[in-house]
């Protein structure tokens, strides 16, 4: 959600070495969570289709039913402090998993719960996510850092998966789940370090507390539903998410394993998709938004 005015600090300057920090810390994360992703999929997918679809269907519920509650705690209680205490529990469940794999050559439920705590964990850290870059970019110039700050994390996506095949060729899951650990943990320091220099200010005089997280949901909502473009966006997330995503995640794992091909080439394949993406976040980037979207 987390649709609040911004109030400018005293001294604020753009392009500030914190944000240049955590660019880079963000992006080594999501390079660690797509290699992480993509090696639970891969181990899912050798249980069987049935496996594999149950796995991914508990990692996207959570996340589907927590998303709204997650940017209204955001909007509540600081997007910056709620991103910290997300890095902070996910990293407390890749510690845990390691333990148990070490211990273990059970890796099904290790997978399960990944995939439950990481996509209820999600629900709360991605609205946080984002909303944290425009703490360090005036309103004016956000469309054009917002798509070269996501042509950069598309490219780590891009690796991501052929680089989580190498690892899972030479270590396995534990290799992964080291990865991604390290990953948060960077990105962990880094939220500490980095104090944005545009804070939140309230859009009325009412507090949140008193309206209730609730509230604010259905607030959310309701501004979503009368924004112009909004709902046919959200719809085409939708298709998009529901008739394209599972073909990738979990197709083309599944049927690089009944052709008896390597990890290798999901990976790869994996990889490939996400080209698209970053040829339109390059042309976001270099001449921004379309100004009539949805208008």
């Amino acid at each position: 959600m987390t649709g609040q005015q911004y109030a400018v600090r005293a001294g604020w300057r753009s392009g500030s070495a914190g944000f240049g920090l955590y660019v880079g810390a963000s992006t080594l994360a999501g390079l660690g969570s797509t290699m992480l992703a993509f090696a639970v999929n891969w181990e899912a997918t050798g249980f069987g289709a049935r496996i594999a679809g149950l796995v991914a269907t508990l990692g996207a519920l959570p996340r589907a039913i927590l998303m709204l509650l997650g940017g209204a705690i955001a909007d509540r209680h600081g997007i910056r402090r709620i991103m910290i205490i997300c890095d902070a529990c996910m990293t407390t469940i890749l510690i845990s998993s390691l333990s148990i794999l070490i211990g273990t050559e059970s890796t099904l439920p290790v997978i399960i719960g990944l995939s439950v705590l990481g996509g209820a964990i999600s629900a709360f850290y991605l609205p946080a996510a984002g909303g944290f870059v425009r703490l360090f970019v005036p309103a004016e110039r956000l469309p054009k850092v917002m798509a070269r700050v996501g042509g950069v994390q598309q490219v780590a996506r891009l690796v991501g998966p052929g680089l989580g095949a190498l690892v899972v060729v030479a270590a396995g899951l534990i290799g992964a789940l080291g990865a991604n650990l390290i990953s948060y943990l960077v990105i962990m320091v880094a939220l500490l370090v980095v104090r944005p220099p545009i804070r939140l200010a309230a859009d009325s005089g009412e507090h949140p507390a008193v309206k209730g997280t609730a509230g604010q949901v259905l607030d959310g909502l309701r501004q979503a539903g009368r924004t112009a473009g909004m709902p046919a966006a959200l719809g085409s997330l939708a298709l998009v998410a529901g008739g394209v995503l599972p073909v990738i995640y979990l197709g083309v794992p599944l049927l690089v394993r009944e052709q008896g091909r390597g990890v290798r080439a999901a990976g790869w394949i994996e990889s490939a998709w996400i080209v698209g993406s970053l040829l339109v976040t390059v042309i976001m980037a270099r001449w921004g938004a379309y100004r009539r979207a949805g208008g």
